[in-house]
Formats: structure tokens, sequence, C-alpha cells
């Protein structure tokens, strides 16, 4: 049996990718739209410029949890005493890489004897391929928000963005976009480019032996374990329960039209020696802050604003007032040290407003950043023994306060793999640009510990499981006092060749929040909440594969009323041989008691674009794509949804209210790939 059979599934690589980006999200399901899409167009990057196992550097598979950092070590290892793999069959021998873990990566790795990436040549700006891009979506039924002769939304439900891209993979990006947001305006009276939002990148990587990578315009700039600064995606608890460590890249062109993750000015990373690098950057750019008019009985007059506002959408008068309000000057620095067996790093970030920052007082925030300037400082270490990973960042703020995480991933055996990590995040501690692995967004006001462990009994059977205790020594927004939880995880998934997969899931979380009575400080309660998952792959035919999921829910709510939910779907993926086309067809059916007891489902319409959509009450949903190989390198895409509530008379609230049960959308686009 050759290993190519054996890896091969019932999945395409679509439902492939969907699964790895929906696995990603699964700690933070409340991510924007931009920010998802911004993620899925990574993944979806890299299985279009795919990595050449024997000269890439095979990072960027860490960085997206396809391999841990154990497998990537023995893959370099094994480079290193047998020279280049011959034939993708060489990772069988690999004793931590099982048949799954292949199967995971393929869809990333190049084919062998294709060419490999070419030296870096300054014509590179200009030869390579270039991919025209223009994306439409609305919403069919009529928002409140768009409504009677003064509407509250200043622009039309249509949602627009164009983008032109440059790239040479491993060598060179350069890209420019606009975007305009449903309900933004699109005239030159608000927008002087029309655009709400418009964004430019250039990123040169691997000039020469000194210069490493160049950004220019929209970059992402990452150190260390997050606790000072992290643009990428601070990926928490999800079932690729090993993969808490991060992993980004120091800097990176932000190729997407995420109009918050980003950094604007210039940033370079250079090789001092084949050991010592130095990556600096520095960045100005505008970011909406909601204004708070001076006490005209103080002296001080000084303008401030209460919040760093990060939705991105300018669709009111209020909203667009607050856009660009705050000049934000940020500037850093990374010096490092690489060795076979360790690397070192120290690390410094400096932020400067234009305005004074000062949070509305709530006990809650009362040790959030206040003022104009705020720097951070940290170092990071990584350790790599036999078959153990030791790595960690220690971070001090202007006041004083040091905050640490710390982890281990180990080879228990060649089957087994466990991490560790502490977190240690004192109240007092605060970064501007921090996210670190924890149960919070914000890098402050926790202490917790995670163990998780990957067991592989057999080349069908994957068991991933993970354990988090965690607390709060201050008040939170969702608790009045300090609290504690706990969060806990196991999935099975099974696999036979190409004929189908399945897997289920268990997760269970139990945390303090504020409780509902009339004490003037209401005791905490835990709120308590099981989810399920069931969900099988299979492959039809050669044309056809089908999808099937269950997913349960129970939240136990003390003093109140246990609420509990389902969501089932049934999908189905055609792609037939030979042809330029293919589609997908799904239909959902739910049933949840409430919005706090909602269920998320992952859903990606075309390339570069999903959404992972909270589900509540009673209804159903539709939704089917069709893509096009029209012609000659021009990609045609089209998606319809629709959800039908059976329990509500209308959908939303405020502006994005909807007079009836039913809501529904397209989405379409075209993309043109063209040049060399």
């Amino acid at each position: 049996m050759t290993l190519y059979s054996q890896v091969e599934t019932a999945k395409p690589d679509d439902i492939l990718l969907n699964e790895i980006i929906e696995s990603i999200i699964a700690s933070n399901p409340e991510l924007s739209e931009a920010q998802l899409n911004d993620l899925t167009e990574r993944v979806a990057a890299l299985s279009n410029n795919k990595v050449d196992i024997n000269t890439s550097d095979l990072k960027v598979l860490v960085e997206l949890l396809l391999l841990n950092e154990l497998q990537l070590k023995a893959i370099l290892l094994h480079r290193e005493l047998y020279g280049k793999f011959i034939s993708i069959y060489e990772l069988q021998s690999i004793a931590s890489m099982e048949v799954e873990d292949i199967r995971r990566i393929m869809p990333f790795i190049r084919p062998f004897g294709m060419e490999g990436v070419s030296p870096f040549k300054w014509n590179m700006l200009y030869k390579g391929s270039k991919t025209l891009m223009i994306r439409y979506g609305r919403i069919l039924q009529d928002q409140s928000g768009y409504l009677g002769e003064a509407p509250k939304y200043l622009g039309s439900q249509d949602q627009f963005s164009v983008r032109l891209r440059h790239v040479v993979p491993g060598r060179v990006s350069i890209g420019v976009g606009a975007e305009k947001d449903v309900g933004e305006p699109f005239n030159s009276k608000y927008n002087k480019l029309l655009f709400d939002f418009t964004t430019f990148h250039i990123y040169l990587e691997k000039v020469n032996k000194r210069i490493q990578s160049i950004a220019i315009g929209d970059f992402q700039a990452s150190m260390g374990q997050g606790l000072i600064l992290f643009s990428g995606y601070g990926f928490g608890r999800s079932s690729f329960s090993t993969a808490v460590k991060r992993n980004e890249r120091s800097l990176r062109p932000s190729t997407s039209l995420n109009e918050i993750n980003a950094l604007r000015g210039v940033g370079i990373e250079l090789n001092l020696t084949p050991r010592i690098s130095f990556m600096t950057f520095a960045s100005l750019r505008k970011s909406d802050g909601n204004a708070i008019l001076p006490d005209s009985i103080s002296s001080d007059l000084e303008e401030i604003v209460s919040s760093i506002q990060i939705s991105g959408l300018h669709r009111t008068e209020s909203e667009i007032r607050n856009k660009g309000h705050i000049n934000q000057f940020t500037s850093g620095a990374s010096l490092k040290y690489n060795h076979k067996r360790m690397s070192l790093g120290l690390n410094v970030i400096y932020d400067k407003l234009d305005k004074r920052l000062n949070p509305t007082d709530r006990i809650y925030n009362r040790f959030y950043f206040k003022g104009k300037e705020a720097m951070n400082s940290s170092v990071n270490y990584t350790f790599y023994l036999k078959n153990i990973v030791l790595y960690g960042e220690t971070g001090i703020n202007p006041e004083g306060a040091i905050a640490t995480v710390n982890g281990a991933l180990i080879g228990l055996h060649p089957k087994v793999n466990m991490a560790l990590l502490f977190r240690y995040l004192p109240k007092e501690y605060y970064s501007l640009h921090g996210k670190v692995f924890s149960d919070q967004t914000a890098t402050t006001n926790e202490t917790g510990f995670y163990a998780g462990v990957e067991i592989k009994p057999n080349p069908r059977l994957l068991i991933n499981a993970y354990a988090d205790l965690f607390k709060h020594e201050w008040p939170t927004f969702a608790a009045n006092g300090p609290s504690e939880g706990s969060a806990y995880l196991i999935k099975a998934a099974y696999q036979v060749r190409k004929k189908w997969d399945a897997y289920i899931q268990v997760r269970y979380q139990s945390e303090e929040v504020k409780g509902i009575g009339s004490e003037i400080i209401p005791p905490l309660y835990a709120r308590q909440k099981t989810d399920i998952r069931l969900h099988l792959n299979k492959k039809v035919s050669n044309l056809m594969t089908w999808s099937s999921r269950l997913d349960f829910n129970h939240m136990q709510l003390p003093g109140d009323k246990d609420e509990y939910g389902y969501l089932m779907y049934q999908e189905l993926w055609a792609k037939p041989l030979g042809k330029p086309f293919s589609g997908f067809v799904r239909f959902s059916y739910f049933n949840i008691d409430s919005y706090q007891s909602r269920i998320y489902s992952y859903e990606h319409y075309q390339a570069y674009d999903s959404r992972n959509i909270g589900f509540d009450g009673v209804g159903n949903r539709f939704v089917t794509g069709l893509r096009w190989k029209f012609y000659n390198g021009i990609v045609l895409e089209a998606s319809y949804n629709m959800t039908r509530y059976i329990n509500k008379k209308t959908i939303g609230s405020g502006n994005d209210k909807i007079d009836g049960p039913l809501r529904s959308e397209i989405r379409a686009q075209i993309r043109y790939g063209f040049g060399d």
C-alpha cells in the first residue's frame, strides 16, 4: 500500500482547510469577518504557494498548527543527517510523523521534482503572478438603519472590495486594496478615495544574506510569546491540544482587508551574523477613538478618549466622528540569538498617542492603561532538548508589573506528545499589543495552567485532550469579584482511508460570572457549559463528498432554568473530474434556547471569504456556492445563504433589525490571475 493511498481520505482540500481554520478559531469564535478572512487567506495562500520540504523554512507549517515543534525538529534533523528528501514516503521513517500528520500537511507541500524558489532578483518586483479580486455582498432584506427619510446608516447595504496583488512565493508580495463595508458611505464627502478603507504593502523576503525581510506599508509584527506584541492570531485552546506555543514570523505582510490588526509604516529584519538577527519597525496609524469632551471646570482642558475602538465600521455619524481620532505611533525592536539547541530574544515596544487615553472608570478596568505613552520590554527563550522544547517570555511594563508565560512540549513516546503551559499575568500588567495564550482576550489579570496531550494509538485513530485551570485576582467584565474557571476537551478522530473519516468531541467549561439579585453586589455563580459534536465526512464517489454534523450543548445556570440547544447540518461538495466548476450545498436545522447558549458554525462561501456564525432560536439555514474557472485565469464564484426562523418575528436589533423571520444574502467575487 502506498503512502498516497494511506493518507488519501474523504476530504477534498476545501474541507480539510475549513477544518483547520475551524479548530484554530474554536477559542475565539467571535472574530470579526475581516479577522477571519485574514486567517482564511493565510491558510489558503499556503495551499496555493506550497513549501519545498527540502529548502523552505518549514516554520510556516508550525505557525498554522499543521506541525508541532517536535515534528519540525525531527524533519530538520532528518534532513541534516540524511540529506534532502527524495520522496514524500521518507516522512514515514520519522517516528513522530504518523499517517494523519502527513495527510494534514500534504496539501501544503510542493511536489517533488518541481522547481523550488529562486534566489531574490530585483526583477521579481514586476515579474511574478498577479491576482485581481473584486468582491460584492448584500443582505436582501431591508434593515432599520437604512429606512426612513433620515436613515442612521449613511451608506447602502452593499459590501464591496477590490484587491490587486503581485506575488513571487517566498520572495515578494506587493498589494493594494480598498473596501466599503455594509452601511458605510461611498462618496468623497466622507472618504477622499470613496472607499472607507484602503491598504498598501510591499514585502521582500530573503533579499540577500543580510536582509531577511523588508516591510513597507501595512504589515504585521510579532515578538516572543505575545506578552508585548503579537499582530497575528493568538491561537488559544483548540482541538490541536499540543499547539499552544506562539510561532509567528517577526515580520509578515498584511495582505487582507483587516483594518485593526496591522501596523502601518516600515519594518526590517537583518541577519547580523549567522546566529544573530535584529528586527525593528516604526508605525504611524490613525486609530478609532471614542472622544470625551473635557470638563470645562477643570484646568486640564486636554482632549481625552475613553477607548480605542476595533470594529473598523464607520456607518453612522458618531462612528465617522470617531474614525481616525487618535494618531498612534508605535515602534519596536527585537534582538535574537538562534542556535540549533536554543534561541534567545530581547524585545521592546513603545507607543505614543496624541490624545490621552482614559477609560471610563469601572472596577474591572481600574488597572487598564491610562495616558499617552507606554513602553514594554521582554525576554523570550526557547531550548531544544532531546524530546523536549522549553519556551517562554517574561515582560515588564512602565509601572514595574512583571508578567510571564512558560511552557514545554514533551515527546513522551513516538505516539504521545504533551504540552504544558503556565501563565502569570498580574492585574497591574498591561500591553497595548499583547496577545498571549489565556482565557481572556486581554493580556492581564489571569493566572493559569494548561496541559494538553495528543495520542496516536494507531494510524487511523487520533486522540486530543486538554485541561485548563485559571483564575482572575481582580473583577472582570463578566465577574464583579475575583473569579476562577476551568475548561476541558477530548476529541477522538478516526479515518478509514479514502472511504470516510469521523470524530467526536466533548468540551466542558465552567467559569464564575456575576449573578442577578437584589444585593448591592450580587454573588458570583458558576456558569457551566457542555458542548458535544459528532462529525462525519464520507466520499460518496470520485465526484462527491458528504459531510454531516450534530452539535449539542447544555448550559447550567444556578437559580435559573438550564438551557439546551442543538444544531445539525448536511453538506454536499461536488467537484466533477476534468470540469471547470465545483460547488457545495448545506442545509442546517437548529433549536437553541437563547443567545447565551448559542452554537457557532463555521461557513466558507468562496475563496478567502468565510464566517463563524452564532445561532440561537429555532430555524433552518440554507447555504450554497458555485466556483467556475471561466476562462484563461478567470474564476467566478457566487454564494447564497438564507436563514428562516420559526420562533421569531424579527431578526437582529437596533439598526440591523429586520422585520420578518427571513434573512438572506448574496455574495460573489471574480478573480483574475495573470502574469508569469
